[in-house]
Order: C-alpha cells, then structure tokens, then sequence
C-alpha cells in the first residue's frame, strides 16, 4: 500500500449506503470539502439532515451498475451486500475510480486509516486492512503523546521555513539543518513555553545573520584584493 494524502476539494466522492458507516465516511469527506453523492434506499437521520441542507447529493434507491458518474474521484461501498460489492468492483474497474469496500476488504484500491489531527499536525496509520480495532487502538496510543502546543510550534517554524526562502529565494543545506534541528527540539520538548521557543529561533536567525555578513565581508575583501 502506498500512503498519500489526497486534496479532495471539490472532487466528487459516491457514497453507496446510508447507515453509520457511511455517515462517518460522509462526514470526514464533507470535512475536507469533498463533494458528495450518496446512493442508498435508507438514510440516518444525520444524511437526511446534510440532503436538506444542500451539503449532499442523494440517489433514493439501490445501487444499480452505471451509477457511478465518470468524474468520479473516489467511491466508498457500505451496502454489506457482497453481490453489490462485487459489481460495484466491476464498474470501478471500468470507469477507472478507486474503490474502499467496507463489505470486502480484499475489494479495496485503498485503505481509510485510523487518523487524527492536532492543528496542522495530520498521523495516520494502518494494518492494511487487518485490523481496525488494532489501528484503532495504535492511534489512541499515539494520540495521546501528541499534544496540542506542538502545533503552534510548527506554525512557529513554517514562519522561519518562509523568511529563510523570501530572503535567499532557496533554503541552503546548512538552513535545512537548522529548521531539522529545530523541530526536533520541538518534538521532544512539546510543552516547552511558545516565548522561550520563539527565543530559540530568533537566535538562531542572528547566527544566520551573522555567518553571511562575515562571509560577505570575506567575499569583499577577496573582490579588492583582485
């Protein structure tokens, strides 16, 4: 399985089936902005509510095959029904959109993992496919040893990230080391206070700052002596 990260605005999702399961797969889909087409003869009271809202599509009725649209991105099978499962494989293959079943695993073009997010900060992970409630319980593992300040802090170093390119246009190996050195201790220090952290970077600016005057100084001098 290769791990990815998809953009999913805008893009087309089909959702087949209407219970708890595919109101979960709905609602992290309408989160990132996703537009959605549900196709299921029932409904939670929670998809009935989106419909009324124009947050989704709805097709009242079974599945029949040639209901995926073409621009399809992706399509989400919660019928299960295996028969319908297995058709739904078929049009997939045919119209060339990846396909998660939650009736047959073994169906599947991708796995949805166990994620989280703090901030900016996104962790996902999977068994590929072997077990949810493992991945479940990994992910409440590690969860709890994310805290919610290390994502000010990554904002804090995108900051510096972004200066180091405005001002040379290209960061250099030595700026990649030091925005690595500087995470890092960020990850093993989370808690330490955003006003000594800020104080960290900013010395290490004036380091920065104050190698390339020396080196420019060097470079004048070297210009005379010519």
């Amino acid at each position: 399985m290769y791990p990815v990260f998809l953009n999913l605005k805008g893009n087309l999702c089909v959702v087949l089936g209407g219970g708890k399961v595919a109101e979960r797969k709905v609602k992290k889909l309408l989160k990132e902005k996703a537009e959605v087409l549900i196709i299921s003869p029932e409904i939670t009271d929670r998809i009935k509510e989106l419909y009324k809202k124009n947050k989704v599509k709805l097709i009242r009725r079974e599945y029949r095959f040639g209901d995926i649209p073409e621009n399809a991105l992706l399509v989400f099978e919660c019928t299960g029904d295996t028969e319908v499962a297995k058709k739904v494989r078929k049009e997939c293959e045919n119209k060339k959109v990846l396909l998660n079943s939650a009736t047959v695993s073994e169906l599947c073009d991708f796995i949805v993992p166990a994620s989280f997010q703090r901030g900016s900060i996104h962790i996902a992970l999977s068994t590929e496919g072997k077990c949810s409630a493992f991945a479940r319980a990994l992910r409440e593992k590690i969860e709890g040893q994310i805290p919610y300040e290390l994502s000010a802090k990554l904002n804090m170093i995108e900051k510096l990230r972004k200066n180091l390119k405005k001002q040379k246009g290209k960061k250099e190996k030595e700026e990649d080391e030091i925005l690595l050195e500087i995470s890092r201790l960020a990850v093993e220090n989370p808690h330490l206070p955003e006003k000594s952290f800020s104080k960290i970077i900013e010395e290490k600016i004036r380091k920065i700052k104050s190698k390339e005057s020396k080196k420019g100084a060097k470079n004048k001098k070297r210009a005379k002596e010519r």
